[in-house]
């Protein structure tokens, strides 16, 4: 019998990490826990359309942008997009299949490192930055590229709205089985929802994450060493190899 692997999941957002995982020797359950509400007008994303040629780079901290963002662009304003910079390469490779091109993304995949690179880099040159983000977001990026006097405007593009709980599927999990969680929003409305085994293992995608499941009082925490989709899989893989209890519940 395989072992069971849970993932906190987003109704209606990109799921290439989700697909990823279905693929490993498990027995795989995708647990919608939350969704994607865009919370600017089409107006409004055509006003920043309409003068991106006066922005030098755009920045992507997550998939999910930049798919409302790029997603709505006019095919006549594809010529007019700025060069694209993104915390990791997840991002990088959804903006890709976009088909656009991606300058710069940060070998550490967090906003600050993302920013300390592009400081190094390009900072001398003050060039202006377009940032099209969630409601709820971390402010190492751009406080460090404020900081190095990089201007940045910042367009919210979406938020994470939790789902109804009484819309949510009963789940009875056991020790036995591993969870998997990509972003700490994840992890709040997951827990929201469904109380985690005490001894399951919770596969964090990176410290932020992990720092969530903390502080939602997990303790058998394995922190993905890259944070990326790679990272993420490459730890559930020896998670599965190193483990004598492949049972389900």
């Amino acid at each position: 019998m395989k072992r069971r692997l849970f993932t906190a999941t987003i109704a209606n957002g990109a799921a290439e990490t989700e697909s990823a995982l279905a693929e490993l020797p498990v027995e795989f359950h995708a647990v919608p826990v939350s969704r994607i509400v865009q919370t600017c007008s089409q107006e409004t994303l055509d006003g920043f359309y309409a003068r991106l040629d006066t922005f030098n780079w755009l920045f992507f901290a997550s998939a999910n942008a930049a798919s409302i963002f790029l997603g709505n662009l006019p095919s006549f304003r594809r010529g007019a997009v700025p060069r694209i910079a993104c915390v990791g390469p997840n991002t990088a490779e959804f903006i890709k299949r976009m088909g656009f091109v991606v300058r710069l993304v940060s070998e550490i995949h967090t906003g600050a490192a993302l920013a300390g690179e592009f400081i190094a880099r390009h900072g001398q040159d003050r060039p202006s930055v377009l940032l099209p983000r969630p409601e709820k977001m971390g402010s190492d990026l751009v406080e460090r590229l404020e900081a190095a006097q990089i201007p940045v405007t910042q367009v919210v593009v979406y938020r994470t709205e939790a789902l109804d709980g009484h819309c949510a599927k009963p789940w009875t999990f056991c020790d036995s089985d591993l969870f998997v969680f990509m972003s700490p929003s994840g992890v709040k409305h997951f827990t929201r929802l469904h109380p985690l085994p005490e001894k399951a293992a919770a596969v964090a995608i990176g410290p932020t994450t992990a720092a969530a499941l903390s502080a939602a009082g997990h303790a058998n925490v394995v922190v993905a060493p890259k944070a990326c989709r790679e990272g993420l899989l490459d730890t559930v893989r020896s998670i599965l190899n190193n483990s004598s209890n492949t049972e389900g519940c």
